[in-house]
């Protein structure tokens, strides 16, 4: 799981009442999001052509992990 979707999971669990609702059992977990499906849902709404099943091609991967980079940290002022 990638971090972006384990952040997903989490911001879902915080709207249905976080800690309290899952000790109570009324949190719905949602089913996490494979990172190639991921892949391949950003590489069709961004208009990159990647094949529907198999592996995912690595110029795809390369696209997504350009598009996906952290900013670089600011450094502090001296």
């Amino acid at each position: 799981m990638t971090i972006a979707a384990l952040r997903r999971v989490l911001a879902e669990i915080d709207t249905q009442g976080g800690p309290s609702a899952a000790r109570a059992g009324r949190l719905r977990i949602p089913e996490p999001v494979s990172p190639a499906a991921e892949v391949r849902a950003w590489a069709a709404a961004t208009g990159i052509d990647c094949p529907p099943a198999g592996p995912v091609p690595h110029r795809v991967l390369k696209a997504w992990h350009a598009a996906h980079r952290p900013a670089p940290h600011p450094r502090r002022a001296r």
